[in-house]
């Protein structure tokens, strides 16, 4: 699942994922990401900007104006989930246009 969380100028996507990949974790030394490929091949890597979490696998990323533009030139082509233990990569996606549907509501000027 995929949210946009927006509060003032912070901008975020939020990754959430019921797969066994560990905890979402901020640490440096292991830190959790995701990637996003893009169709036109662009990647795009988020990493965890919230707290330490182990229950349900939730990825805050922060994005910026010039990362909301990369991904609303393409449609997903996959997504490379990182969490302490394990990764998976989806690459089935019901709406592979989300970022280019959804990110104007940030409206990057």
């Amino acid at each position: 699942a995929i949210q946009l969380y927006a509060k003032g100028s912070k901008k975020k996507i939020v990754f959430g994922a019921s797969l066994e990949l560990g905890c979402a974790s901020p640490y440096k030394t292991n830190r959790s990401k995701v990637m996003v490929m893009l169709e036109n091949k662009d990647i795009i890597t988020f990493y965890h900007s919230g707290k330490l979490d182990c229950g349900e696998f939730e990825l805050w990323g922060n994005v910026s104006n010039s990362e909301i533009t990369r991904l609303t030139k393409s449609p997903i082509k996959a997504i490379k989930i990182t969490g302490t233990d394990y990764y998976d990569t989806i690459e089935k996606f019901e709406w592979s246009t989300y970022f280019i549907d959804k990110l104007k509501c940030f409206n990057p000027k």
